[in-house]
């Protein structure tokens, strides 16, 4: 400790600076810097991917009081990169994450498919996906190449469908929409938003007789408990074209 106290005075300061220093990472460290790498660093995602958590397991007797009955447990956030310029690389891709995040003490579960992200909205579908409009304000809807709704009008879930994210965890969802997907009057920049829908908390669905349910529901409907189903969205983000690259393209050219 000497190499870092001075032993020549009061160090009554520096030692309460140091727990300070201490308590400020363990608090806000999780959370600030993986956000703060994740926006400078392109291999860098500020928590695991959403297709890595743990899959649900039988909800009609596995469930957690404590996140099932949370008040606003999930929160969401979009985090898009700048919509690619015009470019001769036809593998180029415009990259958006979405974040979503359980703020409770419990295990909350979430209706998520990697392959099922739409853009858009569909009032009787479950799951993530992202609103976009152009600069005019006007909404643009467009298929992603790879991905199609699923879990539209259901009333019971897979366990494959379900993902659990654990007490104040959060996941990150990447989707790579590839360039010639992208319409033409958002490829001069967009404003992007996500939102997480659920329109039911689910009917367990029947095991055998000798393992009885414990639970009426598959406890999805966790948005709010004053309606059926209901929706999260996003702080939207207005995004730019990639301006460096298209200068490069420009100056290549």
């Amino acid at each position: 400790m000497g190499l870092f106290i001075r032993t020549d005075g009061d160090t009554s300061n520096t030692v309460i600076g140091i727990i300070l220093l201490v308590m400020l990472l363990v608090f806000v460290g999780p959370t600030v810097i993986p956000r703060a790498l994740s926006q400078s660093l392109t291999f860098f995602d500020e928590a695991i991917p959403c297709e890595r958590l743990r899959m649900a397991n039988d909800r009609g007797r596995h469930q957690s009081l404590i996140g099932t009955s949370a008040v606003d447990p999930l929160s969401i956030r979009v985090s898009p990169d700048p919509v690619p310029p015009p470019s001769s690389d036809a593998a180029a891709t415009w990259r958006i994450r979405i974040i979503i995040s359980n703020n409770t003490i419990g295990t909350v579960p979430i209706v998520y498919t990697p392959t099922d992200v739409i853009v858009g909205d569909a009032t009787n579908r479950s799951g993530i996906g992202l609103l976009i409009f152009d600069n005019g304000n006007q909404e643009v809807q467009f298929s992603i190449p790879g991905n199609a709704p699923t879990n539209i009008g259901v009333t019971s879930y897979p366990d494959t469908a379900i993902r659990l994210l654990g007490p104040n965890q959060r996941c990150v969802h990447t989707e790579r929409i590839p360039y010639s997907a992208i319409p033409q009057n958002i490829r001069g920049g967009a404003i992007v938003s996500a939102y997480y829908r659920i329109t039911t908390d689910g009917v367990p669905p029947a095991v055998n007789a000798n393992t009885p349910q414990i639970y009426s529901d598959q406890g999805l409907d966790v948005i709010d408990a004053t309606i059926q189903g209901g929706r999260i969205t996003s702080e939207a983000v207005i995004v730019p074209v990639n301006a460096s690259a298209a200068s490069s393209d420009a100056n290549a050219g």
